[in-house]
């Protein structure tokens, strides 16, 4: 459902996905700045595929936000998820590889490079790199990078043992929270259990942080495993949202910044 910013209806897209999506395997992808929308899902097979399972596979639809439409359809010959789309239509594979959504895709860069294994567009030409599951634990890093695969500059991790990101439509903010692991034994298997400890918002274009929120003085705690609905950036970067395990919503206004008038690489 497509909605006006006073949430009037404009237009509505029938997805029979129920109907077609077998298990209801299903996911959506968003470019970075809005334009597209794209559907991965395995469909449901037809009797003569069910005797051979090598034709089994993922079925991806591009849909056009501004218009609400599917404009195109198809099957890969191999079930590669995508895990980031720009609005300039290129999409990224887990792995590190880069092309069109249909493909054919190339590697970004080398794979044995930390920042080329992986990460989402911030905007049509710089690749956030995913620092959470690739980077050592002594040494924890971001990478922007270029779509050309070459790396722009880096940034250290603030201190935490683990973090979650949300980014502002724009490609220009970052905000990261940073967990504490507290209890949890391993020689027994026993997870920990993640406090969070701080929000923080790093500006892109200056290359700073900007913006800390302590979450012990402000008394929020958010669970690490549902980030992705409790905190978001709205499409400037001029404000962080965030729900608390409690259910409220807080709104926080943030600082503006310039550009550095010669960044260093």
């Amino acid at each position: 459902m497509l909605y006006s910013p006073d949430l009037e209806l404009l237009k509505g897209l029938d997805l029979p996905i129920s109907r077609e999506a077998s298990r209801d395997a299903w996911e959506f992808l968003s470019s970075q700045g809005g334009r597209y929308l794209l559907l991965q899902f395995e469909p449901r097979t037809l009797e003569k595929e069910e005797a051979d399972s090598s034709l089994r596979g993922v079925q991806l639809e591009l849909v056009d936000v501004e218009n609400l439409e599917v404009i195109q359809k198809w099957r890969p010959k191999r079930w590669d998820f995508l895990t980031s789309l720009s609005d300039d239509r290129l999409a990224l594979k887990m792995g590190g590889k880069i092309g069109r959504p249909e493909g054919p895709f190339h590697w970004l860069c080398s794979p044995a490079e930390p920042y080329c294994r992986g990460g989402r567009f911030l905007d049509d030409h710089t690749i956030f790199s995913d620092f959470l599951e690739y980077a050592t634990i002594s040494e924890k890093r971001m990478y922007f990078v270029s779509i050309s695969g070459e790396l722009l500059f880096s940034e250290r991790c603030p201190k935490g043992d683990l973090f979650r990101e949300a980014f502002s439509a724009d490609g220009r903010r970052l905000a990261l929270q940073v967990f504490k692991a507290k209890g949890g034994i391993s020689a027994l298997d026993i997870a920990p259990h993640y406090a969070l400890m701080r929000v923080m918002v790093y500006d892109i274009p200056s290359r700073r942080w900007v913006y800390t929120l302590d979450a012990k003085k402000q008394r929020i705690k958010m669970d690490p495993d549902r980030f992705s609905r409790e905190l978001a950036l709205s499409p400037d970067g001029s404000l962080l949202g965030l729900i608390t395990q409690d259910g409220m919503l807080e709104l926080y206004p943030l600082p503006e910044t310039s550009p550095p008038s010669s960044p260093t690489q």
